[in-house]
């Protein structure tokens, strides 16, 4: 019998600690939420394995190192309203809980939505949430509120649309793909005083999410 609780350990320790200082609150979120109850069936003995894990409809949910250096970048204070574009089965989102007042995800897979809602009901994450949407592209009205945007997966150009409903001094970071075979470029975008700003700031693994495109503006 696999013991997973030793499994996360190991990828605490071994995986996140080397690389990332964590909080008291997100160690804790590492150390307890099942992984393993969100990938592909198939791929549960290596939930906690250094890179993306399947899960269904051709989708991947992030290293959890990747996600959790992204997440550092973040800056995510316990007042922050947060949405989580592509959030998958909720692990991600329910990481971001951990140090977030609210979490939205959106996701486009019915199928996704279901067991995200499922995770977040079972790991008692009341004040986060998984929202079904037909494309990522079309931003939602209410994006402006959100203090930070995170996007689970590489993009091949910047989320336009995104960018112009990120409320004054709001953050967006997502991975993007680059040129010759080079890893995805993780970036954190900044508003202030209407203009956005882009900083580089690490290079990742990070799987395409998707064929859709998040460089659309946003609808009217």
């Amino acid at each position: 019998m696999v013991d997973f609780q030793a499994l996360r350990q190991a990828m605490v320790v071994g995986q996140i600690l080397p690389c990332v200082q964590v909080s008291g609150a997100l160690r804790r979120a590492l150390e307890t939420l099942p992984r393993e109850d969100c990938v592909a069936a198939h791929w549960r003995t290596m939930a906690y394995a250094d890179g993306d894990a399947p899960l269904e409809d051709g989708r991947f949910l992030l290293s959890a190192l990747s996600f959790m250096r992204l997440l550092k970048e973040a800056q995510i204070e316990k007042y922050h309203k947060v949405l989580d574009v592509g959030a998958g089965v909720g692990y991600t989102s329910a990481m971001i809980g951990a140090v977030a007042e609210r979490v939205v995800g959106l996701e486009t897979s019915p199928t996704l939505v279901l067991r995200a809602q499922e995770f977040l009901s079972k790991n008692h994450m009341t004040h986060v949430s998984v929202e079904a949407v037909s494309d990522f592209s079309v931003v939602p009205e209410e994006a402006a509120s959100y203090g930070v945007i995170l996007v689970e997966g590489c993009l091949n150009e910047a989320p336009h649309g995104y960018l112009e409903a990120l409320k004054e001094g709001g953050r967006l970071l997502c991975f993007l793909r680059r040129p010759h075979g080079s890893l995805p470029q993780a970036t954190l975008f900044e508003k202030y005083q209407g203009t956005v700003s882009k900083k580089a700031l690490f290079e990742g693994a990070a799987s395409l999410l998707e064929s859709q495109s998040l460089s659309q503006r946003k609808a009217s």
